[in-house]
């Protein structure tokens, strides 16, 4: 097992806290890491291989991290998708990256749905993380599989969009790393970067996230907080109150 990265703490110590989500729902290790792994036997169940990609249109939320990890341990991209966008473009999206699956938020469900219909996407891969009409329930994905560390498991990788200078969203797809390097190695080594800043693995240190997580920078950080050892705090939107307000969220209830 690796030193460093999530899936490797989160089987160590799976009773120590790593994420607050907006709705200020505490998940320790093991809850998370239970989850990201139901995503990928569901996801499996539906089709996906490796190399294949998922789009996701939601804001900050435990979900988008259940994603995010359940892609990157499984061998898929997970393409982020700016929630602000209009229908046409998340449409765009969706269709230009060949998502298997789309995940959307019933905060943008009307413009998730009408993407949706406009590409005709298949109906069996559309899940709504609350509601969403003509699309299946996030726990649709996730129900009977196994919360165990899954076989078969390779690095996959982000696919992130650009606004580019051709008139269309560019999608930027860097080739997976080797089957063979496990993920757990592949993120220790994304995560190690953090020491560049004096930032040391395991040190109780939390990553208070107050932008979304469709930016590249804002996911790589969070993300790579996660995989080296520390706790998240996800802010649904940036406010100088709320950031005081989250300082100490991560203490456990008196």
């Amino acid at each position: 097992m690796a030193e460093h990265g999530f899936w490797s703490y989160a089987q160590r110590d799976p009773d120590k806290l790593v994420l607050i989500d907006p709705m200020e729902r505490r998940w320790t290790r093991g809850e998370l890491l239970a989850a990201c792994n139901r995503v990928v036997g569901g996801l499996r169940d539906l089709g996906l291989e490796h190399g294949d990609v998922v789009a996701i249109d939601s804001p900050n939320c435990a979900e988008f991290f259940m994603m995010s990890l359940a892609c990157t341990q499984a061998g898929w991209y997970l393409s982020p998708i700016n929630w602000h966008l209009a229908p046409a473009e998340v449409a765009y999206i969706v269709k230009d990256c060949g998502a298997k699956a789309f995940i959307g938020h019933e905060r943008v469900g009307e413009i998730c749905a009408k993407a949706a219909d406009d590409i005709d996407f298949p109906t069996e891969g559309r899940f709504a993380i609350g509601d969403i009409g003509g699309f299946r329930p996030f726990a649709d994905l996730t129900e009977g599989q196994s919360g165990a560390m899954p076989e078969n498991r390779a690095a996959g990788s982000i696919m992130n969009y650009t606004s580019g200078t051709t008139g269309n969203l560019n999608g930027v797809k860097r080739p997976l790393p080797p089957p063979e390097l496990e993920p757990d190695i592949m993120f220790t080594l994304m995560a190690a970067f953090l020491a560049m800043f004096g930032i040391e693995a395991e040190s109780d240190n939390v990553h208070i996230c107050g932008s979304p997580l469709y930016h590249t920078a804002v996911l790589v950080f969070s993300s790579s907080s996660l995989h080296f050892g520390h706790a998240v705090v996800l802010m649904d939107k940036w406010s100088a109150e709320e950031m005081l307000r989250c300082h100490g969220r991560t203490r456990k209830p008196t």
